[in-house]
């Protein structure tokens, strides 16, 4: 399901997504994957597709905010809301994806903690919104596809999107606030970091992480 516009619209940790009338790909998709497994790979699979999708029509490397944002030269794009029952009994998420394709400057929400962008702002050029849906479902029709006999390439993939891994960052979750350096993903997509004892520490996307120099959020 596409939508033309969104004003009351939720990321991830309550944050807002307000997105004016035809400007933006605003998709939900609903997804009964065969196992519980499957269901926590959403988020990742969703993000590849979108930076696929960014990157097929425009050309430009998108690559992947941890967990789940949508970036071009550390500029936020698009993002990832996956909503479902990742417990016993789960029997499917809706997968929402949008990312700001046609936005001047002057339509872009200010920044909360990073820069905010647009694929019209990033590639100095009007990019057709049409093309930009149209390789989204290609890239997710694939991905459903070959789910079980590709997940292995394509989780490389997305790692290798990741443009968190090798930055100094702060974690910020339940029990404390700490720093270290991301220095990659584990199997299940969480991201490691190294704390300052050098221990690695897989950090949930429950948890905020944000680059040294990002405002709090």
């Amino acid at each position: 399901m596409f939508a033309e516009s969104q004003e009351n619209g939720r990321g991830r940790r309550g944050r807002s997504w307000v997105a004016p009338a035809r400007t933006s790909i605003l998709c939900s998709t609903f997804w009964r994957p065969d196992d519980l497994n499957h269901g926590r790979d959403l988020f990742w699979i969703a993000a590849l597709c979108g930076a696929r999708a960014i990157q097929d029509v425009t050309g430009l490397p998108a690559g992947v905010k941890w967990p789940n944002d949508l970036v071009i030269s550390e500029r936020k794009v698009g993002g990832v809301l996956v909503e479902g029952s990742f417990s016993d009994g789960f029997n499917g998420a809706v997968v929402g994806i949008g990312i700001n394709v046609c936005q001047g400057s002057e339509e872009l929400p200010p920044a909360p903690d990073y820069p905010v962008s647009s694929l019209f702002i990033e590639s100095g050029r009007t990019v057709s919104r049409e093309a930009v849906a149209a390789a989204l479902l290609d890239h997710l029709a694939v991905v459903n596809a070959t789910w079980g006999c590709d997940r292995n390439r394509s989780f490389a993939e997305w790692g290798r999107l990741v443009s968190t891994i090798g930055q100094r960052v702060r974690v910020i979750d339940a029990h404390r606030s700490w720093e270290g350096t991301a220095i990659g993903v584990d199997g299940t997509g969480q991201l490691v970091v190294a704390d300052q004892a050098g221990l690695a520490v897989p950090v949930s996307d429950a948890s905020s992480v944000r680059a040294l120099g990002e405002v709090d959020r």
